[in-house]
């Protein structure tokens, strides 16, 4: 039986030193599924409500696409799969437009892929590796979880208002 080098890291050692980059990439995976839904929902009520041939039918149409792509490129990111990097990268790119949040935003999308701990999440002998160590889990501090609460309960708050705005 060979025993491997003694300079070469075991699957634990490798998922530990790239666990919080892999959560990282999920994290902005589960954004673009947010952002998927709220293009969704969007192009139902522009169809409920436009008012014209265009905000009835092609301005829908264009929200579904949009959170089409994004929903695809989200669940792909959510997993770790290689074939999100191109249009995950399309998508931070055009992104970066937004100034100034939407840049800061996408530039971190994509110093997530294209960093050297992206190219190791990304790649094909991460995937044995995640599955090598399943008890290997991501902890969340209690204060993230309190902000990510706070967040959700404005975030239906802001959604209230918009259904219902004031007379």
């Amino acid at each position: 039986m060979e025993t491997p080098p003694l300079d070469t890291p075991t699957a634990r050692e490798i998922r530990v030193q790239h666990l919080t980059h892999e959560v990282s990439v999920q994290s902005i995976g589960a954004l673009y599924i947010l952002g998927a839904v709220i293009s969704l929902v969007s192009a139902v009520m522009a169809a409920t409500e436009g008012q014209d041939q265009i905000g009835r039918v092609i301005v829908p149409l264009l929200l579904v696409a949009f959170g089409g792509a994004q929903l695809w490129i989200g669940l792909k990111l959510w997993r770790l799969d290689p074939t999100a990097k191109v249009p995950a990268t399309i998508l931070a790119c055009v992104g970066l437009l937004a100034f100034p949040l939407g840049t800061l935003i996408n530039a971190y999308v994509l110093y997530l892929i294209h960093s050297a701990k992206g190219r190791v999440v990304f790649g094909a002998d991460y995937q044995s590796v995640r599955a090598a160590t399943p008890d290997i889990k991501y902890r969340m501090h209690w204060i993230l979880w309190v902000g990510l609460a706070l967040l959700i309960v404005f975030m239906i708050i802001a959604f209230i208002n918009l259904m219902n705005p004031p007379a």
